[in-house]
Protein backbone atom coordinates (compact mmCIF):
# COMPACT_ATOMS: atom_id res chain seq x y z
CA UNK A 1 0.00 0.00 0.00
CA UNK A 2 1.53 3.32 -1.14
CA UNK A 3 2.34 5.91 2.10
CA UNK A 4 -0.78 8.67 2.01
CA UNK A 5 0.69 12.27 1.78
CA UNK A 6 -1.35 15.11 3.23
CA UNK A 7 -2.02 18.67 1.45
CA UNK A 8 -4.01 22.02 2.94
CA UNK A 9 -5.94 23.28 0.52
CA UNK A 10 -6.63 26.94 1.20
CA UNK A 11 -9.95 27.74 -1.16
CA UNK A 12 -12.45 30.43 -1.41
CA UNK A 13 -15.30 30.45 -3.53
CA UNK A 14 -14.77 33.97 -4.42
CA UNK A 15 -11.55 33.31 -6.48
CA UNK A 16 -11.36 32.24 -9.91
CA UNK A 17 -7.62 31.18 -9.55
CA UNK A 18 -9.24 28.57 -7.30
CA UNK A 19 -11.56 27.64 -9.45
CA UNK A 20 -9.08 27.25 -12.41
CA UNK A 21 -6.63 24.85 -10.07
CA UNK A 22 -10.10 22.44 -9.23
CA UNK A 23 -9.36 19.81 -12.42
CA UNK A 24 -5.74 19.46 -11.69
CA UNK A 25 -6.42 18.87 -8.00
CA UNK A 26 -8.97 16.47 -8.89
CA UNK A 27 -6.70 15.06 -11.18
CA UNK A 28 -4.07 14.38 -8.86
CA UNK A 29 -6.17 13.41 -6.09
CA UNK A 30 -7.57 10.58 -8.28
CA UNK A 31 -4.30 9.49 -9.65
CA UNK A 32 -1.84 9.84 -6.29
CA UNK A 33 -2.34 8.89 -2.71
CA UNK A 34 -3.03 11.99 -1.70
CA UNK A 35 -5.24 13.48 1.05
CA UNK A 36 -6.35 16.94 0.17
CA UNK A 37 -7.24 18.56 3.73
CA UNK A 38 -9.54 21.64 2.02
CA UNK A 39 -9.91 24.37 3.96
CA UNK A 40 -12.39 27.26 3.52
CA UNK A 41 -11.25 30.55 4.18
CA UNK A 42 -13.04 34.39 3.42
CA UNK A 43 -12.29 35.94 0.13
CA UNK A 44 -9.31 38.68 0.92
CA UNK A 45 -11.33 41.48 0.08
CA UNK A 46 -13.58 40.54 3.65
CA UNK A 47 -10.38 39.35 4.88
CA UNK A 48 -8.30 42.79 4.10
CA UNK A 49 -11.08 45.86 4.65
CA UNK A 50 -9.81 48.29 2.41
CA UNK A 51 -8.61 45.80 0.26
CA UNK A 52 -9.98 47.44 -3.39
CA UNK A 53 -9.00 51.15 -2.31
CA UNK A 54 -5.73 49.70 -1.45
CA UNK A 55 -5.29 48.13 -4.75
CA UNK A 56 -3.07 49.22 -7.50
CA UNK A 57 -5.11 50.22 -10.37
CA UNK A 58 -4.06 48.30 -12.89
CA UNK A 59 -4.61 44.96 -10.43
CA UNK A 60 -7.76 44.60 -11.46
CA UNK A 61 -7.76 44.24 -15.29
CA UNK A 62 -4.67 42.56 -15.23
CA UNK A 63 -6.54 40.00 -12.88
CA UNK A 64 -9.50 39.47 -15.32
CA UNK A 65 -7.10 39.34 -18.30
CA UNK A 66 -5.29 36.69 -16.71
CA UNK A 67 -8.47 34.37 -15.48
CA UNK A 68 -9.52 34.56 -18.59
CA UNK A 69 -6.67 33.45 -20.37
CA UNK A 70 -5.40 30.81 -17.59
CA UNK A 71 -9.15 29.25 -18.28
CA UNK A 72 -8.30 29.11 -22.10
CA UNK A 73 -4.93 27.78 -21.42
CA UNK A 74 -6.17 24.71 -19.41
CA UNK A 75 -9.47 24.17 -21.11
CA UNK A 76 -11.68 24.72 -18.54
CA UNK A 77 -15.04 26.69 -19.22
CA UNK A 78 -15.20 30.23 -17.57
CA UNK A 79 -17.40 32.92 -16.90
CA UNK A 80 -17.02 35.81 -14.19
CA UNK A 81 -19.83 35.61 -11.69
CA UNK A 82 -15.09 18.35 0.74
CA UNK A 83 -13.40 18.23 -2.96
CA UNK A 84 -17.00 17.42 -4.64
CA UNK A 85 -18.80 19.86 -2.87
CA UNK A 86 -15.89 22.79 -4.31
CA UNK A 87 -16.15 21.18 -7.30
CA UNK A 88 -20.18 21.09 -8.27
CA UNK A 89 -20.58 24.60 -6.46
CA UNK A 90 -17.51 26.53 -8.34
CA UNK A 91 -18.33 25.20 -11.57
CA UNK A 92 -21.84 26.53 -10.91
CA UNK A 93 -20.25 30.34 -10.33
CA UNK A 94 -17.58 29.85 -12.82
CA UNK A 95 -17.53 28.52 -15.49
CA UNK A 96 -20.65 30.27 -17.88
CA UNK A 97 -23.11 27.79 -18.17
CA UNK A 98 -25.29 28.92 -15.55
CA UNK A 99 -27.06 32.65 -15.35
CA UNK A 100 -28.71 33.54 -11.50
CA UNK A 101 -26.07 30.52 -10.30
CA UNK A 102 -28.10 32.25 -6.68
CA UNK A 103 -31.24 31.70 -7.87
CA UNK A 104 -34.13 28.85 -8.00
CA UNK A 105 -32.47 25.01 -7.37
CA UNK A 106 -29.05 25.63 -8.72
CA UNK A 107 -27.24 25.80 -5.58
CA UNK A 108 -29.12 22.75 -4.25
CA UNK A 109 -28.82 20.75 -6.95
CA UNK A 110 -25.17 21.64 -7.11
CA UNK A 111 -25.05 20.73 -3.73
CA UNK A 112 -27.05 17.29 -4.24
CA UNK A 113 -24.78 15.88 -6.59
CA UNK A 114 -21.57 16.52 -4.76
CA UNK A 115 -23.78 13.91 -2.36
CA UNK A 116 -25.21 16.49 0.25
CA UNK A 117 -28.49 18.54 1.13
CA UNK A 118 -28.55 22.28 1.18
CA UNK A 119 -31.46 22.42 3.66
CA UNK A 120 -29.57 20.42 6.03
CA UNK A 121 -26.38 22.39 5.93
CA UNK A 122 -28.55 25.81 5.70
CA UNK A 123 -30.43 24.27 9.14
CA UNK A 124 -27.36 23.27 10.84
CA UNK A 125 -25.65 26.51 9.95
CA UNK A 126 -28.38 28.67 11.04
CA UNK A 127 -29.03 26.76 14.55
CA UNK A 128 -25.24 27.07 15.45
CA UNK A 129 -23.20 29.24 13.07
CA UNK A 130 -20.45 29.96 15.61
CA UNK A 131 -18.50 26.73 15.12
CA UNK A 132 -18.78 27.34 11.36
CA UNK A 133 -17.54 31.09 11.82
CA UNK A 134 -14.57 30.08 14.49
CA UNK A 135 -13.39 27.02 11.80
CA UNK A 136 -13.05 29.25 9.07
CA UNK A 137 -10.91 31.76 11.28
CA UNK A 138 -9.22 29.22 12.24
CA UNK A 139 -8.29 28.04 8.80
CA UNK A 140 -7.31 31.85 7.76
CA UNK A 141 -5.08 31.66 10.93
CA UNK A 142 -3.07 28.31 9.82
CA UNK A 143 -2.95 29.96 6.39
CA UNK A 144 -1.34 32.87 7.58
CA UNK A 145 1.12 30.67 9.85
CA UNK A 146 1.84 28.05 6.88
CA UNK A 147 3.69 31.16 5.03
CA UNK A 148 0.72 32.82 2.73
CA UNK A 149 -2.57 35.10 2.91
CA UNK A 150 -3.53 33.87 -1.14
CA UNK A 151 -5.59 31.19 -2.57
CA UNK A 152 -5.17 28.58 -3.69
CA UNK A 153 -3.04 27.56 -1.29
CA UNK A 154 -1.28 24.35 -0.78
CA UNK A 155 1.10 23.19 1.61
CA UNK A 156 2.76 20.06 2.25
CA UNK A 157 5.13 19.32 4.93
CA UNK A 158 4.81 23.13 6.21
CA UNK A 159 5.96 24.39 3.11
CA UNK A 160 3.77 26.68 1.11
CA UNK A 161 2.65 27.02 -2.62
CA UNK A 162 0.71 29.95 -3.74
CA UNK A 163 -1.39 29.89 -6.87
CA UNK A 164 -2.85 27.60 -9.60
CA UNK A 165 0.14 27.45 -11.33
CA UNK A 166 2.45 26.03 -8.84
CA UNK A 167 0.76 22.58 -8.87
CA UNK A 168 3.53 21.03 -10.98
CA UNK A 169 6.25 22.25 -8.38
CA UNK A 170 3.75 20.55 -5.55
CA UNK A 171 3.78 17.46 -7.23
CA UNK A 172 7.36 17.58 -8.05
CA UNK A 173 8.38 17.90 -4.37
CA UNK A 174 5.79 15.54 -3.24
CA UNK A 175 8.08 12.95 -5.65
CA UNK A 176 10.97 13.93 -4.27
CA UNK A 177 9.86 12.82 -0.98
CA UNK A 178 8.67 9.47 -2.62
CA UNK A 179 5.04 9.65 -4.15
CA UNK A 180 3.89 7.25 -6.70
CA UNK A 181 1.15 6.63 -8.49
CA UNK A 182 -1.55 4.74 -7.74
CA UNK A 183 -1.31 0.70 -8.17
Amino acid sequence: MPEQFRVELYWSFRSPYSYLALPRVKRLAAEYPVQWDVRIVYPLAIRTPGYFRQMNPLARPYFFRDTQRVAEYLGVPFRRPALPFIDEVSRLLWDGSVTGWDQGEHLARAAERAGLDLGDMERAIAADPVPRKALIEANQAAQRAAGHWGVPLFVFEGEPFFGQDRLDVLLWRMKQKGLRPRA
